[in-house]
This record gives structure tokens, C-alpha cells and sequence, in this order.
């Protein structure tokens, strides 16, 4: 087989069907989330898992009826916003080579990417101030607008990804007197769980209680989940002490129970809150929602009837040194909320149902959808507090007394 010449002989080796041949051996189990991922694919799995990179900070996707490649927005601190690069802008050129039609976004963001204090050279058309996906000032008369060249030298630095995205809404309330009252709720959309996903949120929560926050709306729609500690450490942020969190199988049958220990103090354990979830919200975010949800810390509004459904938990094993070879996912067991409900392959129900509004894909090859967004990305070009999930948040919130 590949796989045994492979290990045998370097020079014989095929390295390419040898992983077929892992692939196919391990869909014999019968199990999708137990697999191996190439060197490649484990190297961008740990990049986002980390939540740390080097580069020049910019998050980019191809226009796909002009085949531009374009900035959507350059990461807040790095050396594209240092530069001045804004949202909108075109990457002509990359090194001198021209990206129309020829370099995509993932292709771009891997020579974007490299080793800290190399340097990397684009070349920028400016031709409006509007940002892709969203409406602009028409041009004039008819008229394209007129390009602005700039070419910039960027130093490669290390770049911290937030998965986490945070504002406060605010919205008249009632009227009192002659006094408009307003409601100020704090808006934290987190899109994955990597190694600074609970202090990101912590911090998001101390800055928008700063600013006047009465209640909260944790968005994890979209959110494909990642590491299943940094879910708990999130949950711990709004339960009490001694609250379990979910109960674990493993493949001999034996249950664990999973509690937050007595030392425990959250960081807000009494402000309203809601959680907003769609069928792409899996893994780790379903054990978030089902612990706040079973523990009646937060109420659930869904853009459909259920999340995900993805109720196992994985072990990664690197093959190779760090992972030169690949890696091995593998199930090492089974996990329920903490009422005992077994989500695997049929979700967490919402307390409502919200209409869909805001969407994303995870395909880095951009494609418009029909709210006027770039697929490929986490960009959200819509105003959330016309979001109707968002509005059907808020109206919970306001409303809400599971925390009396």
C-alpha cells in the first residue's frame, strides 16, 4: 500500500494516497469527526486555535463578479492600520505580481503571512470610500470613480486575533415625565473559541458594564465552537459556584459530571441575558448555550429550530514533530447539557425562533449573498440593531426576570 511504502522508504513514498489510505481507514469507524487532517490543514486549524499569527493584519476576500481582491477591514494595531489601509481598498499587487483573476484571498493571505520583521509590498487602488457589501455615494453622473494609486511596504508583526466583536446598543425605552429613558444593552459577538476567547469576552464585559451595560446578548451564531475549556471558562463568567456545566461519556459508558469548583466568582452573575444561536452554531457553543440555557442563566432566541447538533468531544494528536505529519482527531467521548439532554445530531431547541437575517460562510472564496455581505468572512456589513434577531434579543431582555 502507500501508506507502507511511505513509512518504509523516503524515497518511494506517496505521501498524498498514503493519507487517502488514513482517511479511508478511518471512515470505517463510522464516526465524521474522527479523522486526519494534512501538515497544511493542521497548521490553519492551530493558527486559529492559537489566536495569534505573523503578518500584516488584514482581512481580505475576492469580489466575485470582478475577480479584485479587496480589503474588508484591516485588524485594529497591525501594520495594515498603521499603514493607513482602509476598508474598500483594492490589492492590485502583491510583490509586484498583479492579484485580478489570479490571486484569491486564501492564496493572498498565505504570502501575506510570514515570519516576524520580513517585509511584504502591495500595491493599493483606492476608488471610493465605501466599504464592499455596502451601499456607497453613487458615482457621479454615471461617471467611475477616480483611482488613487498608493504602494506601501509593509514589516511583518505578530498579529492577536479576537474572536470576539463588542458594542453597546443603545434604544428608547419608556417615557418618564418629560424624560426619555434609554436602554443600553451590551452586544458581544464571539466567533470561536481559541485560546483568547474567555479573556476577550471577560474584557468585553468589564467595557461595556463601564459604559453603562444593563444586560447582555451573546451572539454565537455562525460560530463553528473550537476548545471546549474555553467554553466552560466563558460559562463560568455568568454562573455561580457549584453549577454543572455538562455531564461527559466516555467509550466505556462511564459519566462525569463537570461543575464550576466552589472558589468560582463570575464576573456577572446577575444582568439579563440572551443568547442568539443558528444551525452553525456546534460544538463548544452548544455546550456554552446549553449550560447557560439549562441553568437558567440565559434565555435562547434561534435564527432556526435547533443548533448544530454536535455533541462528541475530541483529542487531538499530532503526528510529527509539531505536527510536521498531520494530525488525528478522535472522539474520546460523548457530552450531555446539564439537564441530561443529548444534543448529538438533533441540537438545543431555542426558548424562540427570530427570522435569519445576518449570514456568513466559511469559504474563503468570496461570493455576495442576498444581504448584501462578502461570504468568506465574519464581516457583518448590516446594522445589528436592525438585525430581527437582535431586536427579538433586546425585547427579551426587556422582559426578561430568570435571574430574580
Amino acid at each position: 500500500s502507500a501508506l507502507a511504502r511511505t513509512a518504509q522508504d523516503d524515497a518511494s513514498n506517496d505521501v498524498e494516497a498514503a493519507y487517502g489510505e488514513i482517511g479511508s481507514m478511518l471512515r470505517t469507524i463510522g464516526d465524521p469527526y474522527t479523522r486526519f487532517v494534512n501538515a497544511k490543514e493542521f497548521e490553519d486549524f492551530s493558527l486559529k486555535n492559537d489566536g495569534e499569527l505573523q503578518g500584516v493584519g488584514l482581512l481580505i476576500a475576492s469580489e466575485p463578479d470582478s475577480g479584485r481582491l479587496l480589503v474588508l477591514s484591516p485588524i485594529d494595531g497591525s501594520p495594515a492600520a498603521k499603514a493607513g489601509i482602509l476598508p474598500g481598498d483594492e490589492i492590485a499587487y502583491i510583490n509586484g505580481r498583479p492579484t485580478r483573476g489570479q490571486i484569491d484571498g486564501e492564496m493572498a493571505s498565505a504570502i501575506l503571512r510570514g515570519r516576524h520583521g520580513t517585509s511584504v509590498t502591495v500595491k493599493l487602488a483606492r476608488r471610493t470610500e465605501q466599504i464592499p457589501g455596502v451601499p456607497g455615494r453613487p458615482a457621479s453622473r454615471g461617471q467611475a470613480p477616480e483611482v488613487k494609486w498608493r504602494q506601501v511596504k509593509l514589516v511583518r508583526d505578530d498579529i492577536l486575533l479576537s474572536p470576539v466583536y463588542s458594542e453597546l446598543l443603545t434604544s428608547p425605552a419608556e417615557v418618564k415625565g418629560r424624560e426619555q429613558l434609554v436602554t443600553r444593552t451590551g452586544y458581544i459577538k464571539l466567533t470561536a473559541f481559541n485560546q483568547r476567547a474567555a479573556a476577550e469576552v471577560a474584557k468585553a464585559i468589564e467595557d461595556l458594564r463601564d459604559q453603562g451595560a444593563e444586560g447582555f446578548i451573546l451572539d454565537l451564531r455562525d460560530n463553528p465552537g473550537g476548545l471546549v475549556n474555553e467554553g466552560l471558562d466563558i460559562a463560568s463568567l455568568w454562573l455561580q459556584p457549584n453549577t454543572t456545566l455538562l455531564h461527559t461519556m466516555n467509550n466505556n459508558g462511564s459519566l462525569t459530571t463537570v461543575k464550576l469548583p466552589e472558589s468560582a466568582t463570575p464576573l456577572d452573575g446577575d444582568d439579563p441575558l440572551v443568547v442568539v444561536v443558528n444551525k452553525r452554531t456546534a460544538s463548544a457553543s452548544e455546550i456554552l448555550a446549553g449550560a447557560l440555557k439549562d441553568n437558567k442563566r440565559a434565555r435562547l432566541i434561534g435564527a432556526e429550530s435547533s443548533t448544530f447538533g454536535k455533541g462528541k468531544i475530541q483529542s487531538v494528536f499530532e503526528l510529527g514533530q509539531g505536527g510536521s505529519g498531520g494530525a488525528l482527531f478522535v472522539t474520546v467521548a460523548k457530552y450531555q447539557t446539564p439537564s441530561h439532554r443529548n444534543i448529538d445530531a438533533v441540537g438545543i431547541t431555542p426558548d424562540k425562533i427570530c427570522e435569519p437575517f445576518l449570514q456568513t460562510a466559511s469559504s474563503s472564496s468570496a461570493t455576495k449573498t442576498s444581504g448584501g455581505n462578502f461570504a468568506g468572512t465574519d464581516v457583518y456589513t448590516a446594522d445589528i440593531q436592525s438585525d430581527p434577531c437582535i431586536i427579538e434579543a433586546e425585547k427579551a431582555l426587556g422582559t426578561s426576570n430568570i435571574n430574580q
